[in-house]
């Protein structure tokens, strides 16, 4: 597929649709699969301006949890995040990758 870029990440295969919409649009019959959707939310960027989920309507969102202060498996996280953005190069409109932390102590915003 041409929107990939190099060293393609394989997304693993085992999404789980909620249903299959049947769509009849001139007499064509075409079915469209749905999977979970999350209620939109409200959250703080890093920049301190407030960003919501119907912002990245019609992205793949990749999330997940981490805290800056994490010595462990953060570091390695963000090493694979950065593989399947680069893998998304050709075409980055495709995904969002939002990272959220945990710790809000220490991972907030300067007020």
């Amino acid at each position: 597929m041409d929107h990939y870029g190099k060293n393609v990440v394989e997304v693993p295969p085992f999404l789980i649709a909620e249903r299959v919409d049947t769509v009849v649009k001139d007499g064509q019959t075409t079915y469209d699969t749905v999977f979970h959707q999350v209620k939109n939310f409200s959250l703080t960027n890093q920049l301190g301006e407030q960003v919501n989920m119907d912002q990245y309507k019609g992205k793949v969102l990749v999330v997940n949890f981490f805290f800056t202060s994490c010595p462990t498996i953060c570091p390695t996280l963000i090493k694979h995040l950065r593989r399947v953005q680069d893998s998304y190069a050709k075409n980055d409109t495709l995904i969002q990758i939002l990272s959220l932390s945990v710790d809000p102590e220490r991972d907030s915003v300067p007020g």
